[in-house]
């Protein structure tokens, strides 16, 4: 990956950024040109968010030079995968075949009601707004009381404007 910084950008932004990238074990070579300062990012980046770079008000530009999701990708990992799943340790993939479905949307209000009603005990989820009362109420209350939050990884945010 290559970042490009906006010319005039303080040295100590260009060190923050730069710190921050280390500290997702990558590595980082700079090189600052009479109008510009360009990053190379050294490692696995498909673990940064390239649009979340990008957004940064220190950043012109950013490019990725490999292919991304490595992991998952023939050219950097070409043996087949398999998953163990459940307690059964059923496996998946290298031709072992698991079909797994469901709704791909809730149909119909009577679905996402019988759905609450049959997993109120497993998964209590709190449903935010007049809709999410509503449909409590529908489901008898059974739709949990624990409200439901976003995951948000602070380690991997790059640091704040200053």
């Amino acid at each position: 990956m290559v970042i490009i910084v906006k010319d005039g950008t303080k040295e100590e932004r260009i060190r923050d950024l730069i710190q921050w990238i280390e500290s997702q074990n990558l590595r980082t070579h700079v090189s600052t040109g009479d109008y510009s300062t360009i990053i190379g990012v050294i490692g696995d980046t498909s673990k940064l968010d390239e649009d979340l770079i990008s957004g940064l008000d220190i950043v012109e530009g950013v490019k990725r030079v490999s292919e991304p999701f490595k992991s998952a990708n023939r050219k950097f990992h070409p043996q087949d995968s398999i998953i163990e799943v459940g307690e059964e340790k059923l496996k998946v993939g290298h031709g072992n075949f698991a079909m797994i479905a469901g709704p791909c949307s809730v149909e119909s209000e009577e679905q996402i009601i019988s759905v609450a009603r049959l997993q109120a005990p497993h998964l209590p989820l709190r449903l935010p707004g007049p809709e999410g009362r509503r449909h409590r109420a529908a489901a008898g209350g059974q739709a949990g009381d624990r409200p439901a939050h976003r995951h948000r990884d602070h380690e991997r945010q790059p640091p704040a404007p200053v």
